[in-house]
């Protein structure tokens, strides 16, 4: 195995400490994972690449991934919060309330008969806590319990069918409106649509009716744009708790530049980075990206100096310096990517948050009665 190695021009400094590289990292992920970043084309390594730089790409690349995993964490939590605050107060705390399929989208019944049925089967089957707990001390199962027993994808899925009204109130809390606007939920996302019309526009709208059509026609857009981001953190959330690797992953749906400038300005990718070389589209920077805008400005920084250290940790000397930029190349990242991340609008997070609201609207026991 050594020698086959060496007889593609991988320098083998020491084959003891090859073969237990090789043995504690595998051969698939130590060798086959990075190989086509150091191979010419004639299938030969480089001059002068040893398997210390194959081991570094894959140090690199399991920090990188356990740092974004844990904000994927924090952003599905978060998400969350956000449906089981909005099913509760519109729909109520018990299970006949908000697991009834009619209280969704009427187009999508069939759908919505299906994923309530999975959810009712969480509800009142899973054995894992805090669901189980629940349904054995309380009358009811509340959403936020139902919902903390549920993938990223059940909750995606449940989120599909939810009505207009509550898909606006998840999608203004995660994306960062607020920034804009220091008022109260309900008149943030109104002053939110009404920017979305320029003055010249409303000259010639005719009646309220018209205004207000259009204004949902406008926020649709940036509906669409955090159903983009969802589904590409769902993706990358896959991806990385397989352990599966980064570099040159994407998945297929993209984000629509147009709302994204609302929030990522030419700082953070230009119009010909996205056109041309697909930056920000559907790539790991896109994943970065979305994570920032949806992440609470605490997150957001928190996310910011983890990437910052991560970087400092792989840039001690020379040699690092350079395998980390040929890392962040082979990722199809920009060099200065976490400058260019700190350019995002992120949410002020004025607001108190959703467990604080339910519990404020009595939604959550007193842990003093328990």
């Amino acid at each position: 195995m050594i020698d086959k190695l060496e007889g593609k021009n991988l320098s083998i400094e020491s084959k003891a400490l090859a073969i237990e590289l090789i043995k504690s990292r595998g051969y698939y992920n130590l060798v086959n994972r990075y190989k086509h970043e150091f191979y010419t084309d004639k299938n030969q390594y480089k001059d002068n690449t040893s398997i210390m730089d194959l081991y570094l790409f894959h140090r690199m690349e399991d920090d990188l991934r356990n740092i974004l995993f844990r904000f994927t964490i924090n952003f599905e939590q978060r998400f969350k919060e956000s449906m089981s605050y909005i099913l509760a107060k519109k729909f109520g705390i018990y299970e006949a309330d908000y697991l009834d399929p009619l209280k969704y989208r009427k187009n999508k019944r069939n759908k919505a008969i299906s994923i309530m049925g999975e959810i009712c089967d969480i509800a009142f089957h899973t054995s894992n806590n805090p669901t189980q707990y629940y349904r054995k001390n309380y009358d009811s199962i509340p959403p936020w319990i139902a919902l903390s027993n549920t993938s990223l994808g059940q909750a995606r899925m449940w989120f599909s069918i939810f009505p207009t009204n509550l898909t606006e109130y998840v999608v203004a809390q995660l994306l960062p409106i607020h920034e804009f606007y220091s008022y109260s939920d309900a008149d943030s996302l109104y002053e939110f649509k009404a920017s979305l019309i320029s003055n010249s526009e409303l000259e010639k709208i005719k009646n309220d009716s018209e205004y207000h059509k259009i204004m949902r026609e406008r926020f649709n857009i940036y509906i669409d744009l955090f159903k983009s981001m969802l589904n590409i953190i769902h993706a990358f959330r896959n991806n990385l708790a397989h352990g599966n690797r980064l570099i040159h992953f994407t998945v297929k749906r993209s984000l629509n530049i147009n709302p994204l400038r609302k929030f990522a300005s030419n700082k953070v990718f230009t119009d010909e980075e996205y056109y041309k070389k697909r930056l920000s589209k559907n790539d790991l920077f896109a994943f970065m990206v979305s994570l920032m805008i949806l992440l609470d400005k605490y997150d957001s920084l928190y996310l910011l100096d983890q990437l910052k250290s991560w970087k400092e940790r792989n840039s001690k000397d020379p040699k690092m310096e350079l395998s980390f930029e040929q890392f962040i190349n082979s990722c199809n990242l920009p060099l200065d990517f976490i400058e260019r991340l700190s350019y995002i609008s992120t949410e002020r997070v004025y607001q108190n948050n959703n467990q604080r609201k339910l519990t404020d609207l009595g939604f959550y026991p007193n842990e003093n009665d328990s």
